[in-house]
């Protein structure tokens, strides 16, 4: 529930949709749009009203739930201390029209067309939880709105003009700053050369036409597409692009629009261009040495899809084969190309996390009623042999050396040195985050050198994008992929028998995408069939690294994995056509 309020936080900041909003669309129900093309004019769509009423009243009980629920659990705090709080705000421009109706607009009271917004999220430091503050949050004077999930927002007619942001607790605490309009700015002239009433096929290339952008500017153009599924209308990002006068969007990128599937329509669609930047804030007083914010600025125009292509649900690569210690099997996903680059984009990378956990003890206990008023409990226990540091640290550099080979020789990748992803300002930012070494007679966990077990939750405020420590290591260390490897033994039962099952598991990360998108090369897992194990029988080391991890096998199988993605993706064809796009 946590993660998927937060995710749903990341929605309502960016207006957009991402995968995991798709859940909420599912959770509520609702019909599905008619994908029958009604040629609209846009002075007709300007004049209608925004949302239908179906979407309203999602959105609506969407905002109840996301308070309940985020209370309830903890998640949702008032505050009357600064002390521990990280203020995000936005400041957006040239809002789209009211009858563009998408849900995160019945999120918001006051929608200002064509004016500007500015919004600020309170997330803890060292959690995941959100504030709402204890005392007043005013901008430009006036009491901003409370949203849901400690978002406040305000909005405004004039879209130049700077903004002051005012802050006091309870407790007296203040922090007042100023946030400046954007300096970068957009204007969408024409779509496919038509400046007005414009009809698209998805299927085929479009061309934007837009305003000459100044020189030396780089802030990148986002361009994202509104759509209805079950009766909700949201924006889908389609991808990112150079500031240019002359864009064009190849008919894959429409493919892999983000969280679009196939019963999506387009009635009354809205394409919107973006260019988002991130600036610190000036004028700045009180708590806070230093706030950076996130700075937004938008066009678009209303278009008729005359065609909808089908849409690219990821790769996934699969297998189960027999090895020489037996059975192991293979899953490695990746999702659409819009947020994950092709394979041959990776140049570098840095191992951020390199472990191996697991279990060396259980217990069972089941209670049967057997009659006459009487129970029959039964226990059962196993133990695996407690094995020295010196030998789980041997393990792994033994696979340390064979997960770097195979990834060097599959992936053509120059894999940094771990120290010097260890030793970057970066790691040293999110090596708090990070599951504890254990070597007891119930549980292991042992890193490879300096790196940590990256497992623990972080702040909402480190882990997005640009903000997020995996985004500074790399800036740091010219690495354009970083890498979590976990191998783990897993301890259970199967009937009366006490089994242990060796899995490998990984993820490989890229760059970010705009301000707050994390791309992802691919995710995966290997599994060994587990292995029955003896109630505290001896195991000696090579009969725990054949046998029991099945070093040799699983090593074999995660090699075949990415042997099996690559040719998937270069089947698909779509990876690096949109890459190519999103970089020339």
């Amino acid at each position: 529930m946590k993660k998927n309020l937060i995710l749903l936080l990341l929605v309502l900041f960016s207006f957009s949709a991402s995968a995991q909003f798709g859940k909420l669309k599912g959770m509520l129900g609702g019909k599905k749009d008619s994908t029958k093309v009604e040629k609209t004019t846009d002075s007709v769509r300007e004049k209608k009203g925004g949302q239908n009423l179906w979407s309203k009243a999602v959105g609506k009980i969407a905002k109840m739930a996301g308070n309940l629920a985020g209370s309830m659990g903890g998640l949702i705090t008032t505050t009357s201390t600064l002390d521990n709080v990280v203020p995000v705000p936005y400041y957006l421009t040239n809002l789209h029209p009211s009858s563009v109706g998408v849900i995160s607009q019945s999120f918001f009271e006051g929608w200002e067309p064509g004016g500007s917004a500015v919004m600020l999220s309170f997330s803890a430091k060292n959690s995941i939880q959100l504030h709402k503050i204890d005392g007043s949050v005013n901008i430009d004077g006036k009491p901003a709105n409370y949203v849901a999930m400690g978002i406040y927002s305000a909005f405004l007619k004039d879209i130049s003009k700077p903004k002051l942001v005012e802050i006091t607790t309870s407790s007296g605490q203040k922090s007042t700053f100023t946030l400046t309009a954007p300096k970068q700015s957009i204007k969408l002239l024409a779509i496919n050369d038509q400046k007005a009433n414009v009809s698209l096929d998805l299927t085929k290339d479009v061309t934007l036409t837009l305003e000459n952008l100044p020189s030396g500017d780089n802030t990148p153009v986002s361009v994202s597409l509104t759509g209805n599924t079950l009766g909700i209308k949201t924006f889908y990002e389609v991808g990112w692009f150079a500031p240019n006068s002359k864009i064009t969007i190849p008919a894959a990128m429409f493919r892999n629009m983000n969280g679009a599937t196939n019963n999506i329509g387009f009635a009354d669609a809205y394409l919107q261009v973006s260019r988002a930047a991130t600036n610190k804030v000036s004028n700045i007083s009180g708590v806070y040495p230093e706030i950076e914010y996130y700075n937004v600025t938008t066009d678009g125009k209303f278009i008729t899809v005359t065609a909808k292509p089908v849409f690219n649900k990821g790769l996934v690569a699969a297998a189960t084969t027999n090895y020489p210690n037996g059975e192991v099997s293979y899953e490695v996903k990746k999702a659409n190309a819009i947020f994950s680059p092709n394979l041959s984009r990776m140049k570098t990378l840095g191992i951020t996390s390199f472990a191996i956990q697991g279990k060396t003890s259980i217990y069972d206990s089941k209670t049967k009623y057997s009659g006459n008023d009487s129970y029959t409990t039964t226990t059962k226990t196993a133990q695996f042999p407690q094995f020295s540091d010196d030998v789980w640290n041997n393990i792994l550099e033994k696979m340390y050396a064979q997960v770097t080979e195979i990834l060097t020789a599959e992936l053509k990748v120059n894999v940094l040195p771990i120290e010097k992803v260890t030793s970057s300002k970066g790691y040293q930012h999110i090596a708090p985050f990070s599951k504890e070494e254990a070597n007891t007679k119930a549980e292991f966990s042992k890193s490879y050198k300096n790196t940590k077990l990256l497992a623990g939750l972080r702040p909402l405020s480190e882990t997005m994008g640009k903000k997020s420590g995996e985004y500074k290591i790399m800036q740091e260390t010219g690495a354009n992929a970083i890498m979590r490897f976990t191998a783990g033994l897993n301890m259970s039962f199967e009937g009366s028998s006490a089994i242990m099952t060796p899995t490998l598991s990984f993820e490989i990360n890229g760059e970010v995408l705009g301000e707050t998108f994390t791309t992802n090369y691919l995710t995966g897992t290997v599994t060994g069939k587990g292995v029955a194990i003896k109630n505290k029988g001896k195991v000696d080391l090579t009969t725990l690294e054949n046998s029991f991890l099945k070093m040799p096998d699983l090593m074999a199988a995660f090699k075949k994995s990415l042997q099996d993605i690559k040719q998937k993706e270069q089947q698909n064809g779509d990876y690096e056509i949109e890459w190519a796009a999103m970089n020339k």
